[in-house]
């Protein structure tokens, strides 16, 4: 029995108000308690009627009558007893007493009933919650008073980071005080996997509430191409470190229209399932060929399933046809650099290439290959490459093609001819020839090559500029006569000659000649070496040899 005594005097309504009142109580559901007022019998006349109000904490009022009076030498005292205390019964009462002249009323006496349901600890929206993505642990204790402390931990490991302000680092547990209500919000992840507590207390009870939580790795799906133009290969890894009680896979797959719907499904039991539970292949046939595909794989287990992001694929086919530069990339005289490109590898890797080459059009002559990884050799991509076709002969034509292979089959590019080098040799001057004001007379040894074809011309080059200058030239047996015109008189020269058969090869030039026009130049057959005599000295030569021809015309009459 709970007591709740406190003496009240009570006065007469003409005399004074009353100023007592029942004391406050707190107690456990299903407890009694008792509640009294006091007052002096002839304090109040006449005659007076004591009941009890009551009203609830929901705002709901009810009048009660009173169970008890006590009268200890004048003083009354007035009770209300309640049994088996009920959450109901919390609320306020009052004394009432009325006579004829009005009514007094006590302060209110306020009733706590304490009581404790337990605690609910829940995850928000699942307890079985896939990597990654953001859930709540909600925790809500139904007691009287209020938690004085509620904790969150667990017992398998470090406690994990949350967005909440006050879990920004792994805690041990994590405590709040003076609350019915809490909410934690954290981030997936395998880490979670396992039992969490809710401990929570109040002043007079304790309660625990655990919840296992599961954690869902989610399904990584790639596609891949067969060696066929009428069948995927699918493959899956679910990352997750505990995917336990995998009980099948379903594939899904579409024709990509933009539908909604998934006609064709197809359920992959444990038989067709991996041989681990973290990954996975299925060979999907009778596909059409190089038709796009939407795929997505789903997981289920004893929690539910899920499923992963869709994934789009083409069946394969051979590679687009090559095409191949009819440029090359470089000549010389025994190779060829060729360059060629592909636009799509038909949805299966390129894995090599094949290049063929021969003397002919119809390559029935002279044929050769070669096959060329593209795993095993530089410069060979998915998108194409370059290589140096070496061995051929100098001065040949040569026809090209490549084709491209993947597991589906090949493509063949178009046919491209490159001819090989071939240059005419160099010239060696012979002489300077007969120079006018603005031109000179250049006579050379022709080239022993002509370069597996006819000379069709002889390019003259300024060698210090390498601008070419205007030149004629005629051909005696094996003697080249270059009349060089355009010249400056005065003007130091030196210059370089070289041949350009009719395939458009020029050959090398020739060692540099030099040579200034207002003189008279006597070069060695062969040599570039200058001699010079000036016009003064030539004027001088010519007059002292005529002087010459006369004295010995009469030097025996002299003698």
């Amino acid at each position: 029995m709970y007591y709740v005594c406190h003496k009240l005097d009570l006065f007469s309504a003409l005399q004074s108000p009353l100023s007592g009142n029942p004391s406050n109580a707190s107690v456990t559901e299903g407890m009694d308690v008792l509640f009294t007022c006091s007052y002096h019998v002839e304090s109040v006349k006449p005659a007076l009627s004591v009941t009890w109000s009551f009203r609830s904490q929901f705002g709901d009022s009810e009048t009660l009558n009173e169970t008890g009076l006590t009268d200890n030498q004048g003083i009354l005292t007035r009770e209300l007893q309640l049994t088996d205390v009920k959450r109901s019964s919390a609320g306020t009462y009052r004394c009432v007493i009325q006579n004829e002249f009005g009514t007094l009323l006590s302060l209110p006496a306020r009733l706590v009933v304490q009581y404790f349901d337990g605690v609910n600890f829940t995850v928000s929206p699942s307890a079985v919650i896939v990597s990654g993505r953001e859930v709540t642990l909600k925790i809500t204790v139904s007691a009287i008073p209020v938690a004085t402390e509620i904790r969150l931990s667990r017992t398998d490991g470090p406690f994990f980071s949350s967005s909440n302000s006050s879990l920004n680092r792994p805690l041990g547990k994590v405590t709040v005080s003076n609350t019915n209500y809490v909410e934690y919000n954290f981030t997936g992840d395998a880490s979670w996997n396992g039992n969490v507590s809710a401990y929570v207390a109040t002043p007079t009870h304790r309660g625990t509430s655990t919840v296992d939580i599961v954690v869902l790795g989610p399904i990584d799906a790639s596609i891949t191409a067969v060696c066929s133009n009428t069948s995927l290969l699918i493959q899956w890894t679910v990352s997750s470190s505990d995917s336990n009680d995998v009980t099948n896979y379903t594939l899904r797959w579409r024709r990509m229209t933009g539908g909604s719907t998934w006609p064709d499904t197809r359920l992959l039991v444990s038989v067709h399932a991996p041989t681990t539970q973290h990954r996975g292949s299925y060979v999907l046939s009778r596909l059409e060929p190089e038709t796009l595909y939407e795929i997505q794989i789903e997981l289920s287990n004893k929690y539910g399933s899920r499923r992963s992001n869709i994934v789009s694929k083409t069946t394969a086919s051979v590679p687009a046809s090559p095409v191949l530069d009819s440029r090359p990339v470089s000549v010389e005289e025994a190779s060829v650099g060729i360059r060629w490109s592909v636009g799509k590898n038909g949805g299966a890797e390129i894995s090599s290439y094949v290049l063929i080459w021969s003397t002919s059009p119809t390559f029935l002559e002279g044929l050769r290959s070669l096959n060329l990884s593209v795993a095993e050799r530089d410069g060979l991509t998915q998108q194409g490459g370059t290589w140096l076709l070496a061995g051929l002969v100098k001065g040949s034509q040569y026809y090209v093609k490549v084709e491209a292979h993947n597991c589906v089959g090949y493509s063949t590019s178009s046919v491209a001819s490159f001819v090989t080098r071939c240059d005419p040799g160099m010239l060696s001057l012979r002489r300077v020839g007969d120079k006018e004001a603005t031109s000179i007379e250049l006579l050379l040894d022709a080239p022993s090559e002509r370069g597996c074809g006819a000379i069709i011309d002889y390019l003259v080059r300024d060698n210090s500029t390498s601008n070419t200058l205007t030149s004629a030239y005629s051909i005696d047996n094996d003697q080249v006569t270059i009349n060089i015109t355009g010249l400056e008189a005065g003007k130091q020269y030196a210059v370089r000659v070289s041949a350009m058969n009719n395939r458009s090869w020029e050959g090398p030039s020739s060692q540099p000649i030099a040579f200034r026009l207002d003189e008279v130049s006597s070069p060695t057959r062969g040599t570039s070496s200058e001699y010079f005599l000036s016009s003064e000295s030539r004027t001088a030569g010519i007059l002292l040899s005529l002087l010459l021809s006369w004295w010995l015309q009469f030097w025996p009459f002299r003698f």
